[in-house]
């Protein structure tokens, strides 16, 4: 075991670890290092190219784009249906006057 030049630890293959690690493409072995008063662990992960998050595989705009434009579409159409929901409600007449009994008394209001 070593550490990079972040002072991360990194595992060291030699020998016929290190070819048999080059033979499988593996090009880095990550090490994750925890430790109480008791007890300790240590996990590997073996990283080849393959697996490697690479730098230019971003999120493509395009297609972000088109996702939010789906969304946008279909909250727009959600909205239409309530709406014609709420005109079926109401009828051809419009909104109803609110009833004696439903408007708000003298004062309710914070007056």
């Amino acid at each position: 075991m070593g550490r990079d030049v972040r002072g991360r630890p990194v595992a060291i293959l030699s020998g016929r670890a290190a070819e048999a690690a080059h033979e499988r493409g593996i090009d880095e072995v990550v090490l994750s290092l925890s430790r109480t008063h008791d007890v300790a662990v240590a996990n590997a992960v073996a990283m080849t190219d393959d697996v490697r998050p690479h730098a230019d595989e971003g999120p493509d705009p395009k297609k972000e784009f088109q996702a939010s434009f789906r969304e946008a579409k279909s909250i727009i159409d959600e909205l239409e249906r309530l709406q014609d929901g709420i005109m079926d409600t109401l009828g051809d007449d419009g909104p109803a006057e609110p009833r004696e009994d439903e408007l708000p008394l003298e004062g309710s209001m914070g007056e």
